[in-house]
């Protein structure tokens, strides 16, 4: 559904899926020449490397308790696109720090995926996410709610 200007990263190791299941849909949909997969482990060097080379993440999670990947992520200053799970609104504000789609819509994922290019959302967003972070996230911020817990 995305115009042919964009480039999808797929990286890190499946959990619970085979990836051939994926690669089948790539195959299916002849995007072959538009997905970069990088299916195995990633190294925090990796890692550095995928974050500062890519325009955006997104999260499609369907079930998620709390996401690692999406405060890391925010930390580098990249703007996020997650599914609107009660996780994700937690910390995404809706185009502010971050953009929500509908949980499994997958044709909102893809207009919200154009919105954030079209719209120079971007560059509002990228600031916002790190803010987000230095000031909810922080380990300052973080010890500082610990020690008012501890303390009293």
């Amino acid at each position: 559904m995305l115009s042919d200007k964009f480039k999808i990263i797929i990286a890190g190791r499946p959990q619970k899926d085979d990836f051939s299941y994926y690669e089948n849909i790539i195959q299916e949909l002849k995007i072959d020449d538009r997905v970069i997969k990088v299916i195995r482990f990633i190294t925090d060097e990796e890692r550095d490397f995928l974050f500062k080379n890519c325009h955006a993440l997104i999260l499609p999670y369907r079930k998620i308790f709390q996401s690692g990947v999406l405060l890391l992520s925010m930390s580098y200053g990249l703007p996020v696109i997650a599914s609107d799970l009660a996780a994700n609104r937690e910390v995404i504000i809706n185009n502010k720090n971050g953009i929500l789609f509908e949980d499994g819509n997958y044709v909102d994922l893809a207009d919200q995926i154009e919105r954030l290019f079209s719209d120079n959302l971007i560059e509002k967003i990228k600031t916002n996410t790190f803010s987000t972070v230095q000031d909810r996230y922080s380990w300052s911020k973080i010890s500082d709610e610990y020690q008012k817990i501890l303390v009293g």
